[in-house]
């Protein structure tokens, strides 16, 4: 420690340092354990046996991401610095204020960090971001610092200021971020360092016996094969568990809530509690399901309902799926709306990493010849080798590439799409969504499509 560093530590000893703004301390302090918790024994040893620096927590609501946090700050014996992010920190310097006080409650820190804060012409990344990044990394025992629901980080200062703040985390100390949403880091970089470690609701999910537990734990005692049925419709996801067990407490049948439980009611329930961006995110995995099923009017309602709640506009994937299902009956206006959302999700600079929506993007692009018919076998064909990498089987794709032939006067070329089309939809299960591929495959190798004027 040099001379000035002493001076600046022997001033805050003379005097309290603190934010130019009241804090709510309440936003520092974990929730504490609740008496009949499910303990996650086996997945609190892989976190604590895994040294990476950042570790990312990622999964919808339901999932017990706050719970798990809280029992392994509980079993970790590290000092721990809690902030339970809100929407009021989607101003930098109010996010690093909380961060700041939070280190600061484990271990007193430089007050040049809180003197940066309180500035009103200081810079962020100039100035807050180092003097609090050197704080972080110069703590004297390694500390756990969460961030609790960091998906509500919006502003873009705020996520850089965070994606920023990982880089000061050292040895043995950790930055644990978790949300609905991967947080805003670069994730590609931080794994390709070795620096990142990830858990998603694949992990989260209980073991059949820890869904045993949480239903014996509520008053519900089942066999093995109604535990079983329930975990498996539920896919483990803890808070459809628990509501099942409510609904077998007043004395519903196994059957029933195993069907009550699942994936779509997962959906109806976050409608219910107009929690749009993780309504948004399930309807992105429920989409391609329901849409192979025929249940178009069903998909209109997920749309119609997440469109009222400017749930469509920040998902890109979504978007592309709500312009395929209108234009699928017809609604060509709103299929060229929801195109252009995603034309814009594409036409950003920075935009995070999503193979599923660029995949669906570039069939999207191709199958309403958003760029003209010699584009459209080029997006045809993007999108052919995307969702191949992707493990997707759809003959949409060479559908698309055989009518550019066509269109392009390369009938041969169009022949040998449409029969890899032909292949693909008789490859993949019965549905809906094959027939109409197949009847296309044959209208289309005798008719060509309309295409409008201005995109030829």
């Amino acid at each position: 420690m040099n001379e000035n560093d002493a001076q600046h530590r022997t001033d805050r000893s003379r005097r309290e340092v603190r934010p130019a703004f009241d804090l709510y301390i309440s936003k520092l302090h974990h929730p504490v354990m609740r008496p009949g918790t499910i303990r996650r024994s086996s997945l609190i040893r892989r976190l604590a046996g895994n040294p990476c620096p950042v570790v990312s927590v990622v999964a919808p609501s339901g999932y017990g991401k706050t719970t798990l946090l809280s029992e392994w700050a509980e079993a970790s014996g590290r000092d721990l610095a809690w902030v339970s992010v809100d929407q009021g920190d989607n101003d930098p310097k109010v996010l690093l204020a909380y961060i700041a006080a939070a280190l600061d409650a484990v271990e007193p820190i430089d007050g040049r960090v809180f003197d940066a804060l309180a500035s009103p012409v200081s810079s962020v990344p100039g100035s807050v971001i180092p003097r609090l990044g050197s704080a972080l990394w110069s703590m004297s025992c390694p500390v756990m610092l969460v961030l609790d629901d960091v998906h509500l980080l919006e502003n873009r200062e705020s996520q850089a200021a965070l994606s920023a703040l990982a880089d000061h985390v050292h040895a043995g100390s950790q930055l644990v971020l978790a949300g609905r949403a991967r947080p805003p880091l670069q994730v590609a970089r931080l794994r390709a360092q070795g620096r990142i470690a990830e858990i998603g609701p694949e992990d989260l999910s209980l073991t059949r016996q820890e869904a045993a537990s949480l239903l014996r734990d509520a008053g519900v005692a089942l066999d093995d094969a109604e535990v079983a049925q329930l975990h498996q419709r539920t896919e483990g996801w803890a808070a459809g568990l628990y509501l099942a067990a409510l609904y077998l407490r007043e004395g519903g049948s196994v059957g029933r809530a195993a069907v009550s439980f699942g994936g779509d009611d997962r959906l109806e329930y976050f409608m219910a509690a107009a929690d749009a961006d993780t309504a948004a995110e399930l309807v992105e995995k429920l989409w391609h399901p329901a849409y192979r099923q025929g249940r178009i009017t069903t998909v209109q309602r997920w749309f119609r309902w997440l469109d009222e709640r400017g749930g469509i506009e920040g998902h890109p994937l979504a978007a592309v799926f709500a312009s395929l299902t209108a234009g699928a009956i017809g609604q060509l206006g709103e299929a060229e709306r929801w195109a252009d959302v995603v034309d814009r999700w594409q036409g950003a600079e920075a935009r995070p990493d999503n193979p599923a929506a660029e995949a669906w993007g570039a069939l999207l692009r191709a199958w309403m010849c958003r760029r003209g018919v010699e584009q459209m076998g080029a997006d045809a064909a993007e999108a052919a080798r995307r969702v191949a990498a992707l493990g997707i089987l759809t003959p949409g794709p060479p559908l698309l590439e055989g009518i550019a032939c066509l269109l392009c006067g390369d009938p041969d070329g169009g022949d040998t799409r449409f029969a890899d089309a032909m292949s693909v939809a008789d490859a993949g299960p019965r549905s809906i969504y094959a027939d109409r591929c197949r009847t296309a495959c044959a209208a289309s190798a005798i008719h060509a499509p309309v295409v409008p004027r201005d995109r030829r």
